[in-house]
């Protein structure tokens, strides 16, 4: 015994470069996991409407309570051009799943009611109807009593009660649902030439007071295009406002006429110096963008000059910025959410797949992947909720090429995976990579599932360049190249023992062709990426990292 370990102590003098299938040697670090379960799935929302029960249907605008505990959604059934519509809730787990739709109030329609918020517990659950139109009304439901009714009251009964042109966010709500906030036009006051149009504020079943007068807004009364972003969820509820303003709406080859500001009473002042081109163009922006206590916000630029967008978060004491990412895509960032505590950023846009940025250290890192296919088919009409106020899950809608649509919890620090695989350790026959095309590596992981072996449906591999699969500099390849797609438990690809769990492929090998070499220098860390699919639809994630070095 003792010859045997001064041998293969030799051995790693002589080659270090070389790893034995002996532990801890071979194991690469895992430096994140997550996992992707299904908790709900469209079997359990059929039966209407008449006539077309079974017939398909998506998941859509999905939302969530800050503390977990409650989602909600729309569920779609397209019958010829006719679209139907239903209002759920359930549990955050996807259990007592619950639909609203016969208890909403006469006169609302289904089909046409959008813009889902919950209270932070997760017992109200706010919306507006209709959507398209300048007037509009916000309702709202208890979701333990299942009982709905209107939320914000008319100043004249039978009347509705907002008034608003710009959607990009309708309305907010307070950490409660008992203070509802929304941009809205109060009609005109002839003697005194004046309108009352800016923000409101309402009593959860009161009527709109205003917040801000736009006339306080160093422009003409008509300029407008007041656009509201997101008022907190914190115990200052009622002392601040964040929003969007362009003073000059009406002359569009007027450079940056917007901006991002604030009002703190009523008393309006900007965030940041400065005048862009657009903020936040995109069309609606149903997502958190500001942390509970109002010290960070997430705000998006486009610029003419370049063409390019831009996301920020903004410390709102020090009136400063950090540049997040910037993209060229024509869809601008998606999915654009801040966590309650103001501690992740997360946004989807080219270049990045709802990607995770810490703003502690600002590293960042692709939560979603391009080996799970829903996260891929998202855009336009689906969607990602926000942060649970723990940082941990947000929820996705997966309505992919007819297939079975589903609601997906991602949980972003897993600690048990009782429904999704856990990949255990993962190992590399060499702990570099040679960087010069040909010279092969094996990699190795042990996969785990609750079901058993038998339910694992395929392994996947991908790289990481700085947290992310395909950041959008690196216009060809990524780093690395293998043979066939996935890692194989089959005795095949340098698997030595079939169906023990150990998934493998003897062909990882660096794609000098890639972007990636002539942007950095070598040795750098690069990050690969194992991704485990059960037959059920459920996925595990783990990251490590290897080292590419020059031959």
């Amino acid at each position: 015994m003792k010859k045997s370990r001064k041998f293969l102590a030799f051995l790693f003098v002589l080659l270090p470069g070389l790893c034995l299938d002996l532990p801890p040697a071979c194991s690469a670090p895992i430096v994140y996991r997550q996992s992707v379960e299904v908790i709900l799935r469209e079997s359990k929302v059929t039966g209407w409407p008449p006539g077309e029960e079974d017939r398909d249907r998506a998941f859509v605008a999905i939302t969530n309570s800050t503390d977990g505990s409650k989602i909600a959604f729309l569920v779609q059934c397209q019958v010829g051009n006719d679209r139907y519509q239903h209002l759920y809730v359930a549990k955050g787990n996807g259990s007592e799943l619950a639909d609203l739709t016969n208890s909403l109030p006469s006169g609302v329609n289904p089909n046409t009611l959008s813009s889902l918020a919950l209270s932070n517990n997760g017992r109200r659950l706010f919306f507006r109807d209709p959507t398209i139109g300048v007037v509009t009304d916000i309702y709202y439901c208890n979701t333990d009593t299942l009982s709905c009714a209107k939320a914000v009251l008319p100043k004249v009964s039978g009347d509705m009660a907002i008034l608003d042109h710009d959607f990009r966010k309708p309305f907010s709500i307070d950490a409660f649902g008992s203070q509802l906030f929304f941009r809205h036009n109060a009609g005109c006051n002839p003697h005194l030439t004046k309108c009352y149009k800016g923000l409101f504020t309402a009593p959860l079943m009161g009527k709109p007071s205003q917040i801000l007068d736009i006339d306080k807004l160093p422009c003409q009364s008509e300029c407008g295009n007041l656009g509201y972003v997101k008022f907190l969820g914190s115990s200052k509820d009622g002392l601040k406002h964040f929003f969007t303003y362009d003073h000059d709406p009406w002359h569009t080859t007027h450079p940056k006429s917007q901006g991002l500001w604030q009002v703190v009473g009523t008393t309006p002042s900007r965030v940041l110096k400065e005048d862009q081109d657009w903020v936040w163009p995109e069309s609606t922006l149903y997502n958190q963008i500001v942390s509970a206590d109002g010290g960070a916000v997430l705000y998006s630029t486009y610029s003419n000059k370049d063409l390019l967008s831009r996301i920020y978060v903004v410390n709102t004491a020090a009136k400063s910025k950090k540049l997040l990412g910037k993209t060229g895509d024509l869809n601008k960032f998606r999915y654009a959410t801040l966590s309650p505590k103001g501690t992740f950023a997360r946004f989807s846009g080219d270049g990045y797949l709802a990607t995770a940025v810490d703003l502690a250290t600002y590293r960042q890192r692709d939560s979603g992947s391009h080996c799970i296919w829903e996260f891929l088919c998202q855009y336009p009409g689906y969607g990602l909720s926000d942060f649970t106020g723990n940082d941990r899950y947000y929820y996705m809608a997966g309505n992919c090429d007819g297939a079975e649509a589903k609601v997906y919890r991602v949980d972003r620090s897993p600690i048990a995976f009782p429904r999704a695989p856990k990949i255990a350790w993962i190992r590399f026959s060499s702990n570099t990579l040679i960087a010069d095309g040909t010279t092969r590596l094996t990699i190795m992981a042990k996969v785990q599932d609750a079901q058993g072996l038998k339910t694992i449906e395929k392994v996947l591999l991908h790289s990481l360049v700085d947290g992310l699969e395909y950041p959008n500099w690196m216009q060809w390849g990524e780093p690395v190249r293998w043979d066939d797609f996935g890692l194989y438990d089959d005795g095949t690809h340098g698997d030595a023992v079939a169906r023990d769990g150990v998934f493998t492929n003897n062909t990882l090998r660096s794609y000098l062709d890639s972007s990636f070499y002539t942007k950095f220098t070598l040795p750098r860390n690069i990050g690969i990426r194992i991704v485990a699919k059960d037959k059920g639809g459920n996925y595990g994630i783990a990251d490590t990292i290897l080292k590419v070095v020059a031959p």
